[in-house]
């Protein structure tokens, strides 16, 4: 009869702790959905949105040395940013451009990539053989977040 009681106590300490855990995974769950209201995804179209992007990939870049970054060169737009089968979208929180990426569509017939700089070999064996890939490339986040 001890070891049943004892077995009781553990069990309600229990279900005390677990509703604890429970009320903390709530409040958690809640921020993080107010949170991820204010966040938007979309693709960059404009010039201004473009000069934003430019803004963050030069602060993420020259904060985690990434390149080397001159002063008078400020802006990190390339041509490829412009070609047909880039994607450049922004993450947006409460309206203000937080970070970016570049997905470019790789395709035997549309060779252009950023990663053909780094690894060409394996880049042309891919597409030698008739495969596509995404080339996701200047990943930025603003370092002040």
């Amino acid at each position: 009869m001890g070891s049943a009681a004892g077995c009781g106590r553990f069990s309600r300490s229990g279900y005390g702790a677990m509703a604890m855990v429970d009320a903390a995974n709530n409040r958690f769950s809640e921020k993080l959905l107010g949170l991820l209201d204010k966040v938007e995804y979309r693709r960059v179209e404009t010039s201004e949105d473009m000069e934003d992007v430019a803004r963050i990939r030069y602060k993420a870049y020259k904060a985690g040395s990434v390149m080397h970054l001159g002063e008078e060169t400020p802006l990190l737009i390339d041509e490829v940013d412009f070609d047909s089968q880039a994607y450049v979208f922004g993450v947006y929180h409460e309206e203000r451009l937080i970070s970016t990426v570049r997905l470019h569509h790789v395709t035997p017939d549309h060779r252009v990539t950023s990663s053909g700089k780094v690894f060409p070999d394996e880049i042309k064996a891919f597409l030698d053989a008739g495969m596509s890939l995404i080339d996701p490339v200047r990943l930025a986040a603003d370092p002040e977040i």
